[in-house]
């Protein structure tokens, strides 16, 4: 089994505001949201902060640790905008951060402007979260991630042989994304 980090991914799918198009979403949540999350998440314990720019249909479901209060039940696939990505130390500081008044004086309102307050759970139309699990960090794999080694090591060759058969495809040939 992969080494438990110790932190909480959370995932939240959320529905744009429908005055916004999904470019002027994504632009809104990165250029004015962001910068104003940024602290907020800086100074109480938020350890990553991601914003993922898809877009499909999602069943409405929370965990219900991170159940809104107006979420609506519903069996009807509802579409989403984008992803919110946040890692942890345990869902007792994600709760706790959100009673903080900055949330409630500053994020709470650009949040309403910026999301989908009549879809279900006020435009959060899905949060989940779960142990946090590493297995590959900055290109290679984590120290300990199985109780095979040698698996890894037959796989990896195989690996290495038939990417020697594709043009362009090389571990690490790729420049890696900025992960803060």
């Amino acid at each position: 089994m992969a080494p438990d980090t110790g932190f909480v991914q959370i995932l939240q799918y959320v529905k744009r505001n429908p005055k916004f198009t999904k470019e002027e979403f994504w632009d809104q949540w990165l250029t004015v949201h962001a910068p104003k999350f940024i602290p907020f998440a800086e100074g109480s314990g938020i350890r990553r902060y991601q914003q993922v720019r898809a877009s499909g249909k999602i069943v409405p479901s929370w965990a219900p640790e991170l159940t809104p209060p107006n979420a609506t039940p519903t069996t009807e696939p509802v579409e989403f905008d984008g992803i919110i990505m946040m890692l942890v130390p345990s869902l007792e500081v994600f709760k706790k951060a959100f009673k903080h008044p900055y949330f409630a004086q500053v994020l709470a309102p650009d949040s309403a402007q910026l999301l989908d307050t009549d879809a279900p759970g006020g435009g959060i139309v899905a949060a989940l979260h779960g142990t946090m699990l590493a297995c590959v960090n900055d290109g290679a794999s984590v120290s300990g991630v199985t109780t095979k080694p040698d698996d890894v090591k037959k796989w990896r060759r195989q690996f290495e042989q038939l990417s020697g058969r594709i043009e362009g495809l090389h571990s690490r040939s790729h420049p890696e994304p900025d992960m803060g």
